[in-house]
């Protein structure tokens, strides 16, 4: 994650540096469908989580104090539904090695990250079906973005949402720099029945590429 930092435009780390990112999380109180790009599952939308299936409980002021007490803050809106605003430091120390560090924030938090972290994919697959999600996704995106400016307050709706602590945005192309970086410093491996791999998450990111078929994969943490 060290490679990531340091291959972001030198303005981009100037402001993580001194601005942290605040996720936010839109949970509604009955499951529904949204329209929402993260929500996109050929071939139409799943439902969003309900608030009360991810803490587990009916009770508003209990899900208040778990929040309170994680660092997050809430925020009620019509019919019951919640948003959840989490800070996050984009750039932290190594707790060991003291090294300044990309914490590894995910780019799909951000409204454009899933269309152009499909983009890379596509490039790096050059297959007709990797080619045709980048443009599903791309024109959901597209429309949402559109919606959200002809709809007053509509982009607080989203599943998910990132700014930075300040209030400012993150552009386009900031998430195309950060997707970018991740993807100049990725070693991609085709995993074998019985292979192990052991890494530090401080350090190392991990992911995967659409794949078929099926697999099983077990994590242990230390």
């Amino acid at each position: 994650m060290k490679s990531v930092l340091l291959d972001l435009p030198e303005q981009l780390q100037q402001k993580f540096s001194h601005t942290n990112l605040v996720t936010k999380f839109y949970w509604v109180s009955i499951q529904k469908k949204l329209f929402d790009v993260r929500l996109w599952q050929w071939p139409w939308f799943r439902s969003a989580q309900s608030w009360k299936v991810v803490f587990n409980t009916q009770d508003k002021g209990l899900v208040e104090t778990k929040c309170f007490d994680a660092g997050r803050q809430t925020e009620w809106v019509a019919n019951d539904d919640l948003i959840v605003s989490c800070p996050m430091q984009a750039i932290s120390s190594h707790p060991i090695t003291s090294e300044t560090i990309w914490t590894g924030w995910f780019p799909w938090f951000h409204i454009w990250g899933v269309c152009i972290d499909a983009w890379f994919v596509a490039k790096f697959q050059r297959k007709f079906r990797s080619w045709l999600v980048f443009f599903i996704l791309f024109l959901i995106t597209f429309i949402q973005v559109c919606l959200e400016k002809l709809i007053p307050n509509n982009r607080k709706y989203r599943v998910l949402d990132v700014a930075f602590e300040d209030g400012s945005d993150l552009s386009f192309w900031d998430v195309y720099y950060i997707v970018k970086s991740y993807w100049q410093n990725t070693e991609l491996f085709s995993w074998q029945e019985g292979d192990l791999i052991i890494l530090d998450n401080y350090r190392i990111g991990h992911g995967r590429l659409p794949f078929t078929g099926e697999r099983k994969v077990y994590t242990a943490f230390a």
